[in-house]
């Protein structure tokens, strides 16, 4: 896949590889500190290498099933995949922990439009709006 090399340079191969090299030292040092696999998850998405970042995602979820943002990730990158119901199930479950963060239900929005579930997109939009209008608010 050429178009990788170009997109690699582009997001900062050089500093990506050496990400990767730091978050497989830190797993290798604490395997059970769940930020370190949620963040090489991160970076094996920007590589499109779903299925590592999913394993990475899935292992920071069995340390600590309580924390939306690794649930929220594994939903991105599903929805990177083309797997949009099993995007939707991770979506549904950080929102039950994080139910007024505006982000998740921007993601959750953006693949119920893909799945053509209009209605449920439109409930998702309105409360990223709700939501991330009252964040503001709050910023005051």
């Amino acid at each position: 896949m050429h178009h990788l090399g170009t997109i690699r340079e582009k997001i900062g191969g050089d500093k990506l590889d050496l990400a990767l090299e730091n978050f497989k030292k830190v797993v290798e040092i604490d395997p059970k500190y769940a930020p370190s696999y949620n963040g090489r998850g991160l970076v094996w998405d920007r590589f499109y290498k779903f299925e590592d970042a999913i394993k990475d995602f899935t292992q920071a979820v069995n340390i600590d099933p309580k924390n939306p943002v690794y649930l929220h990730n594994r939903g991105c990158c599903y929805r990177n995949m083309g797997e949009l119901e099993l995007s939707i199930q991770d979506f549904d479950m950080a929102i039950q922990l994080d139910d007024k963060n505006p982000i998740i239900y921007s993601n959750r929005g953006l693949v119920n439009r893909k799945l053509e579930r209009f209605d449920n997109a439109i409930k998702d939009y309105s409360n990223e709006i709700k939501f991330g209008t009252e964040t503001l608010d709050n910023g005051k």
